[in-house]
């Protein structure tokens, strides 16, 4: 039996808050991408596909600054599930990307989040 991606987002932010972090905001963008992930089927370590369909495809604002943040929010889950789910796709880090979004230069054919 597959764990629901819920399940798994839920473990690492107790763990977390666990450990004193209090992760408002990125909890909820977490528990946002794990309804995303069981309501599209996804079973298995998280991959790129996933995440930057997630990112892109589900944010209210079609920005790449939206889209820099949202994948920013997964990254440290999805470096916590590499350790015990081989396979699983950890993006890189997008500090470039947010600086350069916030500065008002990135467009969509810049915003290459994969």
């Amino acid at each position: 039996m597959t764990t629901s991606m819920h399940h798994l987002v839920q473990e690492y932010l107790k763990e977390r808050r666990d450990l004193g972090f209090a992760l408002t905001i990125p909890g909820s963008q977490l528990q946002a991408f794990a309804r995303f992930a069981d309501a599209s089927g996804h079973r298995g370590p998280l991959t790129r596909e996933l995440i930057t369909r997630w990112a892109r495809d589900e944010a209210k604002r079609a920005t790449p600054l939206t889209w820099a943040k949202r994948i920013e929010a997964v990254r440290p889950f999805a470096k916590h599930r590499a350790r015990v789910e081989p396979g699983t796709y950890v993006a890189r880090s997008n500090g470039t990307l947010l600086r350069y979004a916030q500065a008002g230069g990135a467009t969509r054919g810049d915003c290459n989040l994969e």
